[in-house]
């Protein structure tokens, strides 16, 4: 009789199978068999047919290729080439987790159920599970269908009056096959049913298959009494599922999970749940421990296939309409999982912002580093808008930052704005260079801004940037100094900003008003060397320094002369008047009587010349 061929939208019910065996299994109960439409062109192998009322649609996945990203990728591709399956079964055999509470044996069924707040089936990492630590849960999945959790819960209480009977209809199925597949997919002895104790492991040292090669010592087994014609043989389970992308082979870890309420594990469903919502229905063919073997997992896939024929029985057509298609809500998931996913990338971002920050602030605090940046903001407020640019186009300042001088000095009587003019420079320096812009402010008002190390702390708190080899070093040198709990010397701080300054590609330190660093504790004569072995140090060469401060003589006499006289440069006065003159100009325009006159008006003039004589280049 040749087989029906139907539309693939007429098909409700998807079944997928892990392998070969179990796709056999569901195909020994299908009502009636149908040629798969040819229309359906994806990379799965399809077999489609009736179980009762329903068109089922049953997938095995590639040979060989096991775990949760295969059965993900084959539950999409049957709900495209299907886009009318409402529900979703995974079947077939897993390993069984027996305990005092739960007397699992091979050959029984073990069904996802919910309860524990999950869904009926926990996704977990194996590969983080250790002997003797807590195995690690790496997911809760969604909950099956509503139609067949009804259907499962109907089913249950007709088992209950009427007995399951899984093994008369494995029989019945069986009989109308050939021989070599009742053979194959018959039930095994009882005698082959053995449970180790979980300190008894196999031995791989021998050939051949556990039931051969394994001691059957009285003391190895946990003894069990014998099913009696009053239980249900094959018994019916419904609980916890564990699945993950290996293979449970280990009976230490598999009680310590049968003790979180934990059935049977398997290698597939956590890729289905939550996007195929599906029930999981398992035959168990071994105890998941290192005896596993082969000889269950036929009959133990016709179990599951009969459990799950006399479930679709119960499965009313009117709600399996009612359920939304699996291809919509794939769609669905997938796009809220990629909300999900942006949302937890910005909240890993935040956090990480936030972690990096507390990171600087307590660097902070343990270099003690004070920030130069209220005198940098101060100097800016008072500066006039187009004053200090000339020295930015002047021949000294341009060559010191194309040439290989590294230093640039500046010499200015007290009061000619050096400082304004250093903010200036940091300001353009900040907006034209790419490299690391470091700065200090020495303050005179400012205990912690008038000393060597307080200059060292800041600077070496300004190249602490996270993510970057120059903040590795200073945790490193944090480190080495908490671990011995010392705090360290100015010529520790020292070595290590030099260290840190090595790894950088770019470097321009500006320092103002070296004149305001005290003089007690040979501070100023510290500040000196470092200035000058910056300059000799081969291994930083990429380092520049401008300095500002009063003519005074010790900066005079130790720096003149190690340096070239194009690098010390006297600020002139007349550049100073020129700013000067701006400012006063600026002033005159905004005060009442003074805003409509012309700038070259005799009154604007006089008192700008006036006010520029007094100020002498002050």
């Amino acid at each position: 009789m040749a087989e029906k061929i139907l539309d693939r939208n007429a098909y409700t019910i998807g079944w997928i199978c892990a392998l070969s065996v179990e796709s056999a299994a569901a195909q020994a109960f299908l009502d009636e068999r149908h040629q798969v439409p040819s229309d359906v062109s994806d990379s799965n192998s399809y077999v489609t047919g009736r179980i009762g009322k329903h068109n089922v649609v049953i997938a095995v996945m590639p040979q060989n290729e096991y775990g949760t990203v295969m059965a993900a990728k084959t539950a999409n591709d049957m709900a495209r080439s299907f886009p009318q399956v409402r529900l979703g079964l995974m079947v077939g055999i897993g390993g069984g987790a027996p305990s005092e509470e739960h007397d699992i044996r091979l050959g029984d069924v073990v069904v996802s159920s919910r309860g524990q707040g999950t869904g009926g089936v926990i996704q977990f990492d194996y590969g983080k599970t250790i002997q003797d630590e807590e195995f690690k849960e790496t997911g809760n999945l969604n909950q099956p269908p509503a139609a067949l959790m009804t259907a499962a819960a109907a089913l249950d209480a007709q088992y209950d009056l009427k007995g399951p009977q899984l093994h008369e209809k494995v029989e019945h199925a069986l009989k109308k096959q050939r021989k070599a597949f009742k053979k194959k997919y018959a039930r095994p002895s009882d005698d082959t049913d053995r449970l180790f104790r979980p300190e008894c492991t196999h031995r791989n040292d021998l050939r051949g298959d556990c039931p051969t090669t394994c001691s059957v010592r009285s003391e190895d087994l946990v003894h069990r009494p014998l099913r009696t014609e009053d239980d249900d043989n094959p018994n019916i389970h419904y609980g916890l599922i564990a699945s993950s992308n290996q293979v449970m082979k280990d009976a230490l870890k598999r009680d310590k999970l049968a003790e979180r309420g934990v059935l049977c594990f398997e290698m597939e469903a956590a890729g289905l749940m939550n996007h195929f919502p599906c029930l999981v229905v398992r035959g168990v063919c071994d105890y998941a421990d290192t005896h596993k073997n082969s000889r269950w997992q036929p009959y133990a896939a016709m179990v599951a296939a009969a459990y799950t024929k006399d479930l679709l029985g119960l499965v009313n057509t009117a709600a399996v309409e009612e359920e939304r298609k699996l291809s919509e809500l794939i769609v669905s998931v997938v796009s809220m999982q990629k909300e999900n996913n942006e949302t937890l990338k910005h909240t890993s971002n935040t956090v990480d912002e936030i972690r990096s920050q507390q990171r600087i602030t307590n660097m902070k605090q343990w270099l003690g580093a004070v920030n130069p940046s209220d005198n940098a903001n101060r100097a800016q407020d008072l500066r006039y808008e187009g004053t200090g640019t000339w020295f930015l186009s002047s021949s000294a300042f341009r060559h010191w930052l194309k040439d290989t001088n590294r230093h640039l000095c500046l010499y200015g009587d007290s009061g000619c704005g050096k400082t304004v003019l250093a903010s200036t420079i940091l300001e353009f320096l900040r907006g034209n260079r790419n490299g690391a812009i470091l700065y200090f402010f020495f303050d005179f008002r400012d205990a912690e801004k008038r000393t060597f190390e307080g200059l060292i702390r800041s600077i070496l708190f300004q190249l602490y940037q996270p993510e970057s080899v120059s903040t590795q070093k200073v945790d490193c040198f944090r480190k080495f100094h908490d671990d011995v709990e010392k705090p360290p010397r100015t010529s520790e701080l020292l070595q290590c900003l030099q260290d840190v300054l090595a790894t950088v590609q770019e470097a321009i330190i500006l320092m103002d008003a070296l004149d305001e660093c005290e003089e007690n504790n040979n501070e100023r004569q510290k500040l000196i060397d470092w200035i000058l072995q910056i300059g000799s140090a081969p291994n930083l060469k990429h380092v520049k320094i401008i300095t500002t401060a009063r003519p005074e003589a010790a900066f005079k006499k130790w720096l003149d002369p190690k340096l070239a006289a194009p690098n010390c440069v006297e600020l002139a006065k007349d550049a100073i008047k020129a700013d000067i003159k701006s400012y006063v100009k600026g002033c005159l325009k905004h005060r009442p009587g003074f805003h409509t006159q012309e700038p070259d008006h005799p009154i604007v003039k006089q008192i700008s010349e006036k006010l520029i004589q007094k100020a002498d280049g002050m």
